[in-house]
């Protein structure tokens, strides 16, 4: 209800923006901000236990949400769209042991018996998009737009399902990346509302490992992963 709050008071404020205003696709330069929300699915290329790749592996992400600031550089029809984004995520991973594991150890009331854990990622992105106006009729427009974008991973968390104990991240072998990013985006006066799809162009890399606290048994993890996502996001340009 909170997110569905600020997007409502965004709407308003852009409304009363438009109308105060209705030259954004003549300016030469012009910068905006957006909030929005995103359904994060990404390809899992493998998850290994003790070296040793699980079986049926099962996602399950909420829905996350990101702000983002940018800048954007009009040249007639075309226009240069750089930025900076904040993205949130988070969901679990559910997986069937694998053979050749350890099963003592996962049988011990304190260790991952729920075959599972949560994840949690916060990072930065850096898009840097070119755009086409199909449609460019003032108030209205219509466009285009698709580029790179850079992505680093300021935090990755992981718990156990059902488990008030903690993995601890033993090293970051990836945790930065590059994203293909497409999308349309359909604005009203400085009001605009933005669909983006975007694929990993390589997989990030995340090595953790599970201690319990009532046995001297430390398992190690590694998850490999490739983004695919797509957002929705609400914003103005000033």
């Amino acid at each position: 209800m909170k997110k569905l709050g600020i997007l409502t008071v965004l709407l308003i404020i852009a409304f009363t923006a438009g109308a105060q205003t209705q030259k954004t696709e003549t300016e030469d330069f012009s910068f905006g901000v957006k909030l929005g929300f995103s359904s994060t699915l990404p390809i899992i290329n493998s998850l290994t236990i003790e070296g040793v790749e699980a079986e049926n592996v099962n996602l399950q992400y909420k829905v996350g949400y990101l702000a983002a600031v940018f800048c954007r550089i009009n040249i007639d029809r075309f226009f240069i769209m750089p930025g900076v984004e904040w993205n949130h995520a988070d969901g679990s991973v559910n997986y069937l042991l694998p053979e050749g594991i350890d099963q003592t150890y996962f049988k011990s009331p304190s260790a991952v018996s729920s075959e599972g854990f949560n994840v949690e990622t916060n990072t930065i992105e850096v898009p840097v998009l070119l755009g086409f106006n199909m449609v460019k009729s003032h108030p209205y427009c219509l466009s285009f737009q698709a580029g790179p974008k850079l992505r680093y991973r300021l935090t990755e968390d992981f718990s156990p399902i059902g488990n008030p104990e903690t993995f601890k991240q033993s090293k970051e072998s990836k945790p930065y990346g590059i994203n293909a990013v497409t999308g349309v985006s359909v604005s009203i006066w400085r009001m605009f509302f933005d669909f983006y799809y975007e694929f990993g162009i390589n997989q990030s890399k995340t090595d953790f490992s599970y201690q319990t606290t009532l046995l001297p048994y430390e398992s190690n993890f590694s998850l490999k992963n490739r983004t695919n996502k797509m957002n929705f996001s609400l914003g103005i340009l000033f």
